[in-house]
């Protein structure tokens, strides 16, 4: 039998409902289907095509049709804020010791906290059953067959537009998992998919000072075929220079940094610390370190000028220069701000009254490749056009 990997889709579900109805009834086409990545063709079986078609047909005459043949009971709608990995479990089954924070018919809502039980303090101890992923293994810009991996939770920055500001998670903590929990995840990651290449590491904030530095060289040291790539701040770097070079020898493919502007005015306003002269001086020793750099940059802040935006291209267009004198290279990756709900930057705009506007598709911004679930409408809050805010998202894309 023949695997395949189909295109990766960052945004789709691993696991549906539907998959999970469907392992009840039958473990092992789950298990061929999204654990094996072989193909059943039951869309091509007579059977199948007219059982559909008839649970389609009760369903139109009867909406709880499904839910009865199941034998559901109840409609019943629990909603978890916060890391649900040990409450989950225990809210499925119906044995969560803990009441929910509100109660509406049959809607129950869950808040994990530090205060509670099932708060994942020591976050080593979860595993992943990487039997449930289905097309796990992507492949980078470089062309590389990568795995992601997660080693920390939360961040010690207070961005004004981020949802994990420092001070909208005042009751989460900042947890870093042991080294020896990483080495043994990355050794089951290569041990069950020979042709990884590359590690992405999502947290927050991967690099966040020198011992951190030092703990990468340590965690990719066994795995001398493996390169990474990872975030990290410019402060996390800005007095630990020297430092970059051991990252070169852990084999560090490409970092990211959040830049966000260029304008001093707009980085004080979101509070976004570190200095330009600080950015520049760090991206320079990265890329001359033979490190691939990556920025993300924002258009469209609230009350951002023209100014404001020639500032923040003018930046990334100097890094693209230095990058050009370097072995690693730069690219930017650019968004327009969205105002996530309960921000700094979210209430202020209502607090001023203004208006949150629904989320549409900006198909102006959309023409570049692997580029449009991005591409997300929340409206301009700047004080120049839409057309001015999208051409300097564009030309700052191409550089």
């Amino acid at each position: 039998m023949k695997s395949y990997q189909n295109s990766f889709n960052e945004f789709q579900y691993y696991i549906t409902p539907s998959d999970m109805i469907e392992f009840l009834y039958c473990k092992r086409f789950i298990y061929y289907m999204k654990c094996l990545g072989i193909k059943q063709y039951e869309d091509k079986r007579y059977k199948v095509e007219k059982g559909r078609e008839l649970h389609r047909k009760k369903e139109n005459e009867n909406k709880d049709y499904l839910r009865k043949k199941l034998g559901v009971v109840d409609k019943k709608i629990n909603i978890i804020i916060g890391e649900g990995e040990l409450i989950l479990p225990k809210v499925a089954l119906g044995v969560c010791q803990e009441k929910p924070i509100i109660i509406r018919g049959s809607k129950k809502v869950y808040r994990v906290d530090r205060n509670s039980k099932y708060y994942p303090d020591n976050i080593s101890d979860i595993y992943l059953d990487r039997r449930f992923l289905n097309d796990e293994i992507t492949t980078n810009h470089y062309g590389e067959k990568e795995a992601a991996i997660i080693t920390s939770r939360g961040c010690m920055y207070n961005c004004a537009f981020c949802g994990g500001a420092k001070s909208l998670n005042q009751d989460i903590t900042i947890r870093i998992r042991t080294e020896e929990s990483v080495i043994k995840e990355i050794s089951e990651i290569v041990k069950a998919y020979p042709c990884v290449e590359s590690v992405r590491i999502l947290d927050d904030l991967f690099l966040r000072n020198a011992g951190s530095i030092e703990m990468a060289r340590r965690i990719f040291a066994p795995f001398p075929t493996l390169s990474w790539r990872g975030m990290v701040h410019v402060l996390s770097l800005a007095k630990n220079l020297d430092k970059i070079c051991e990252l070169t020898q852990s084999r560090c493919k490409e970092l990211f940094i959040g830049i966000e502007s260029g304008s001093m005015r707009i980085r004080k306003r979101i509070n976004k610390l570190g200095t330009i002269e600080d950015i520049i001086n760090v991206s320079q020793n990265i890329m001359e370190n033979g490190i691939d750099l990556k920025g993300y940059f924002i258009y469209g802040f609230p009350k951002e000028t023209k100014e404001d935006f020639q500032y923040t291209y003018e930046l990334a267009y100097r890094l693209k220069e230095i990058s050009e004198k370097t072995t690693g290279k730069f690219r930017t990756s650019v968004f327009q701000f969205r105002p996530y709900h309960g921000t700094q930057l979210y209430n202020e705009i209502l607090s001023e009254g203004g208006i949150i506007k629904r989320c549409t598709f900006n198909n102006s911004i959309s023409q570049f490749e692997g580029r449009s679930q991005f591409n997300f409408d929340f409206g301009n809050y700047s004080l120049e056009s839409d057309e001015l805010l999208n051409d300097f998202i564009i030309k700052t894309q191409k550089l």
